[in-house]
């Protein structure tokens, strides 16, 4: 029998938990999980740490539908160094509430058919398992001593994401270089570098975020170090960029976010300029198509980063949920259910791997070419600004310069 204080501990953390959660009459253990509609369990669960909660989301979705082999997504959301403590050290523990989607579900926020369990372990005190964790850096960017992930470990490259230097929609501001960059950040008000001469208006996350360590790498100024507001968060920095009145404060703000928050209404991506370029780009040609991002032109980005135990034997995850839903997010297999995740991402602002012509080895390191063993760049074009790729169901329909039906469409491999 439970004492009365661990009772009423658990009673108020249920209850906590109840009223986050998308179906009030659902909120049960992550590892007990059972269907909304009929009550029958859930398939076997996938912890997963992190981000990318919308493309989470959608996958998620259709895996817990699956009629041949459901899987149940349980994602905790949380910074990429955070996840990756949890993983690696157990520091901090994965506790609290999660969250998982089912198809029934009537909820519509933070994501659709979103719901809410409590993470086994959280009453305990004993830390839930982390099947996949989710970083927008790499590893050795939260932890600078740390060369290569330990064994059993590894790093699962994902979906490419861009981040941007951003102002608000009106400014008359149109590019940045990293060497103007280096200095607003790095000095504030007194950068000299006009109009951002005013820490006030110069908006930031904290030296923990993905977003300044990637942006703090590329223009060379530390992540803790840098002038300017900490917003607290991606809807922080929307919301003091987006609520500026004046014709003077809007030309002389400037802030960072990630792709999908620089296409929000309200703020304008700046062109960059890299040390070493001749000029500024976009990491758009057509509207969406990420074609400066794909063939290296800007150079603002980094793949998400999908960390997971392995056999040392076969590098693969030693769970076999687990290899599953890497390999979709990775972009090597199609989800099930006709879901087109590459669709999924470009409206995301992200970039699926199999359609990415350079790749790079560390934090905003050298880039070099790079031909994915599936490509899916004629799928990601479709998604975006169209392609002229023949379509296809299987490989008999391409022709010899296109051989392989990937996604849809004849790819040369």
């Amino acid at each position: 029998m439970r004492s009365p204080v661990r009772l009423l501990l658990s009673t108020a953390l249920a209850g906590a938990t109840l009223l986050a959660a998308g179906n009030a009459s659902a909120v049960m253990n992550c590892d007990a999980i059972t269907r909304l509609k009929g009550g029958a369990p859930a398939g076997p669960v996938v912890y997963i740490s992190g981000g990318l909660q919308p493309l989470i989301a959608e996958l998620a979705k259709v895996l817990f539908a699956d009629p041949v082999a459901p899987i149940t997504i349980v994602q905790k959301v949380q910074g990429s160094c955070i996840g990756l403590g949890a993983m690696l050290d157990g520091t901090p523990a994965l506790a609290g509430t999660a969250s998982y989607w089912d198809p029934d579900s009537t909820s519509t926020a933070p994501t659709s058919k979103q719901e809410s369990c409590i993470l086994p372990g959280t009453e305990a005190g004993v830390p839930a398992p982390i099947d996949i964790a989710i970083s927008d850096v790499f590893p050795s960017s939260c932890r600078p001593t740390l060369a290569s992930l330990p064994a059993p470990f590894a790093d699962f490259l994902g979906p490419v994401q861009m981040f941007n230097f951003v102002v608000p929609a009106a400014s008359q501001q149109q590019s940045i270089s990293a060497e103007a960059a280096y200095f607003v950040f790095g000095f504030g008000s007194k950068s000299g570098v006009a109009p951002w001469i005013d820490d006030n208006f110069i908006i930031r996350r904290s030296g923990g975020s993905g977003t300044q360590v990637l942006l703090g790498t590329a223009i060379a100024v530390p992540a803790a170090r840098w002038a300017g507001i900490d917003a607290g968060s991606s809807d922080g920095v929307l919301n003091k960029l987006t609520s500026l009145v004046t014709a003077d404060e809007v030309n002389k703000a400037i802030g960072i976010v990630a792709g999908d928050y620089s296409v929000r209404p309200g703020l304008r991506q700046l062109a960059y300029q890299h040390y070493g370029q001749r000029c500024g780009y976009l990491p758009d040609v057509k509207p969406g198509d990420k074609k400066n991002v794909r063939d290296g032109h800007y150079p603002l980005w980094g793949p998400v980063h999908l960390l997971a135990r392995v056999d040392a034997a076969t590098g693969l995850a030693t769970n076999a949920n687990v290899r599953r839903v890497l390999s979709y997010l990775t972009g090597v297999s199609p989800p099930p259910q006709g879901l087109d995740l590459i669709s999924v991402e470009a409206r995301q602002q992200f970039v699926s791997p199999c359609a990415m012509g350079v790749s790079r080895k560390t934090e905003m390191g050298p880039l070099t070419p790079y031909t994915p063993p599936r490509s899916c760049k004629c799928a990601f074009d479709n998604a975006t600004a169209g392609t002229s790729c023949k379509a296809c169901t299987q490989n008999a329909e391409c022709p010899a310069s296109a051989p392989s039906c990937n996604f849809g469409f004849c790819e040369p491999q």
